[in-house]
């Protein structure tokens, strides 16, 4: 996707679209060209990315080149949800930009979680813009991630202002 616009995203999906198998589930996305919310991954508002069996999950987000801000790896927000009973994995690279180029966001009460006994991995990297919050994870407004198994967040913050590794916030 190359454009000159905002929104140019690799994989969008919105208001209550369903992924559902119960075998493994992988999705790779590439935000494209353009100025502002170039996700490589955005899942927003009651997604659901589910395997009923022990399948993997795996997402590959990097956000697209850009001008402006919010040109994200992974974006999951507004009561998303990914669950398995096996082992998730995110891994999230902030696009080019200015301000909160931010590898993975998990936001407004979205949730990734394992019913069973999975590891769940994030990773993610933020971005060398000139403003604030390029972050690596940004997990924020009640969002959790759950397993009975193991959970790493492996962060790397970008230059600016306010940029972490990784940054939580319960408002």
């Amino acid at each position: 996707m190359d454009g000159t616009g905002i929104q140019n995203r690799g994989i969008n999906l919105q208001n209550n679209s369903n992924i559902t198998t119960q075998g493994n589930i992988s999705l790779t996305g590439n935000g494209g060209n353009g100025t502002d919310q170039l996700f490589g991954i955005f899942l927003d508002s009651n997604i659901t990315i589910l395997s009923t069996g022990v399948g993997a999950i795996a997402l590959s987000g990097t956000g697209g080149n850009g001008t402006g801000n919010l040109n994200h790896g992974i974006g999951i927000q507004n009561n998303s949800n990914i669950t398995t009973q096996g082992n998730i994995s995110l891994t999230g690279n902030r696009g080019n930009g200015t301000d909160q180029l931010i590898g993975i966001t998990l936001d407004g009460n979205s949730i990734v979680q394992s019913t069973g006994t999975g590891a769940i991995a994030l990773n993610g990297t933020g971005g060398n813009g000139t403003g604030i919050q390029n972050r690596g994870i940004n997990l924020q407004n009640n969002s959790n991630i759950t397993t009975q198994g193991n959970i790493t967040l492996t962060g790397n913050g970008g230059n600016g202002t306010s940029d972490r590794g990784v940054a939580e916030y319960r408002y």
